[in-house]
């Protein structure tokens, strides 16, 4: 579609962002994804799960649309804790991918062309994470600042893929931040379009 005009709800021509790193930790870039032209999958990482990975996809093959989910999953196992014995998850053993249903094009073009009206495929990553100095208070005229932080939050994070092109749209705690500071447009149309992609699929893909 490069070069081409796009009406809303159409699949959208992406700019490649993808570093070597991307490429290496992400699970959806193997047999899987060759399968099919286009994916969307969105997923959230943090610190407390950083040994599990989650993704809920929707992905297109020959103009044919269904969703799925994938998970990593682990052999059980037990270990002591004083007297006590507690059940921990000790190795990965793989992963899976999971199809949840088959989804109409005009359902897909629904979704497609309500993140278009937040310019959701060209959001700016470095636009979606910037931090900048919070003022804290007022002593004798003068205001002292802080940088705006949370530690051990959430990277929510959504991976586009055709045939040639890879793209990351992320942004580690978006609520939080336009809380602080209002007028970051970009992070107010991330987080429009993550809830309004968590709504669609919940109403779509059980």
């Amino acid at each position: 579609m490069v070069g081409q005009s796009k009406t809303f709800g159409q699949i959208p021509d992406i700019v490649h962002n993808y570093t070597s790193q991307d490429s290496s930790q992400n699970p959806l870039i193997d047999s899987f994804a060759k399968k099919f032209d286009f994916i969307i999958a969105y997923t959230e990482q943090s610190y407390w799960w950083s040994n599990r990975k989650n993704y809920k996809i929707l992905a297109c093959s020959d103009s044919k649309w269904s969703s799925w989910t994938y998970s990593d999953y682990f052999i059980q196992g037990t270990k002591k804790k004083g007297k006590k014995k507690i059940i921990v998850d000790t190795v990965k053993v793989g992963h899976y991918f999971k199809g949840k249903a088959e989804i109409q094009n005009l359902v897909a073009a629904e979704l497609f062309s309500a993140l278009d009206t937040n310019d959701f495929w060209t959001l700016n990553n470095d636009s979606l994470n910037q931090s900048r100095l919070y003022p804290m208070k007022i002593i004798n005229g003068d205001t002292t600042f802080r940088i705006a932080s949370i530690s051990d939050g959430i990277n929510y994070r959504f991976d586009i893929l055709n045939k040639t092109r890879l793209r990351v749209i992320e942004s580690y705690e978006p609520d939080y931040f336009l809380e602080l500071f209002t007028d970051m447009v970009e992070r107010r149309k991330f987080i429009k379009s993550r809830d309004t992609f968590l709504s669609w699929w919940d109403k779509y893909c059980h």
